[in-house]
């Protein structure tokens, strides 16, 4: 069963009604090969989630949420042209997975929301990303660990998903001997990100293409 036919969007600012079709652009859906739609379900709560570290096996539904989320939840923060950009600037990077540093949040069966963290340096990008990875390892002493590529199904926002992958990261990163994270973040983030104490190093405009570039932010956080 669908993981969007699973989460309750009365927890969300949008609510949900069976069927509706969510209101991106022609050429974006086209973009993103998608047929996003919302869909009603009964409440759910955090109590109903659970997390375990991702395999490869997670791989094809943890790329379908990535494409879902970043198409919907970026709604409102930028525009058609910078979301589809999105797509070669995000994504799933492997090497985390292969890690063993990558969390999925399920309810049931179904991937609701994924992120994790790593102790290597590349701090945002997919396997196919148009921007450059390190996988240098980093040093707990003096680096930050990175939380990297967090996304929730678009029909379980504001249902705690994100703050739950926040708090497994941050502990696994401190176990490791980090005592700071950092991460690039969205705009469509960061609201969440400052609740939960990080703060911003730096605002970051990716070169353009076509004229359209995708605004994101660097920020840290001291683990306690």
């Amino acid at each position: 069963q669908p993981a969007s036919a699973q989460c309750q969007a009365a927890a969300c600012q949008n609510e949900w009604t069976s069927g509706d079709t969510i209101a991106l652009p022609g050429r974006l859906q086209s973009t993103l090969g998608l047929d996003v739609r919302r869909t009603g379900i009964e409440t759910q709560s955090v109590t109903d989630l659970h997390h375990r570290l991702a395999t490869e096996a997670d791989i094809p539904a943890i790329r379908d949420l990535m494409a879902r989320a970043i198409a919907v939840n970026q709604q409102g923060f930028l525009t058609p042209a910078q979301i589809a950009l999105s797509i070669s600037v995000m994504g799933l990077d492997t090497q985390i997975i292969a890690d063993r540093t990558y969390f999925v949040i399920l309810r049931g069966e179904s991937v609701v929301g994924c992120g994790g963290w790593s102790a290597r340096a590349t701090l945002y990008g997919g396997d196919a990303s148009i921007v450059a990875r390190d996988p240098a390892p980093l040093d707990p002493a003096t680096d930050a660990a990175r939380v990297r590529a967090m996304y929730t199904d678009p029909a379980c926002v504001r249902q705690g998903i994100g703050r739950m992958i926040l708090d497994l990261c941050e502990g696994a990163a401190r176990k490791a001997g980090f005592r700071r994270t950092e991460m690039m973040a969205t705009l469509s983030g960061e609201p969440l990100y400052r609740a939960c104490g990080y703060l911003p190093i730096e605002h970051v405009e990716l070169p353009p293409v076509d004229g359209v570039s995708v605004p994101l932010i660097r920020m840290a956080k001291a683990l306690g």
